[in-house]
């Protein structure tokens, strides 16, 4: 299919599938299988990444439903994850289709794109780098 956004055309295979109300609990020892057949993994770093709260219940990854907020690195108020997507560029049609990181009720990490600032590691913090793969 081939779509355009912002000027650019883009070319990409038909995605059927209704992550809308699809949700995991992820123990992160293992890859987290998707919908869309890409797995998340997690590695452990130090000084960067998401850091796991020692009060945290659980993680769990969803996807976008909408009314969702992240508060990034550096700035003083949450942002609406709508209008984050829009400034990342991110087109309409993939903005469902991207990881997000919970623990508990919060969102905690827009996988690919950012971290939100309560969970963000510092300095020698041990954090967890998540990334998408095939």
């Amino acid at each position: 299919m081939v779509r355009r956004y912002r000027d650019t055309l883009h070319l990409e295979r038909r995605d059927d599938g209704d992550s809308t109300h699809w949700q995991k609990t992820w123990d992160l020892q293992s890859p987290l299988l998707l919908p869309s057949g890409k797995k998340l993994i997690a590695q452990e770093t130090k000084g960067q990444g998401m850091v796991l709260p020692a009060d945290s219940t659980r993680l769990t990854v969803r996807f976008r439903q909408g009314g969702e907020k992240c508060r990034l690195p550096g700035r003083q108020h949450r942002h609406e994850l709508k209008k984050l997507l829009q400034s990342w560029g991110v087109p309409p049609w993939q903005r469902d289709q991207i990881p997000l990181i919970y623990i508990g009720d919060e969102l905690a990490q827009v996988v690919g794109y950012s971290i939100c600032e309560p969970f963000l590691a510092k300095n020698e913090q041990l954090g967890l780098d998540i990334s998408l793969s095939q």
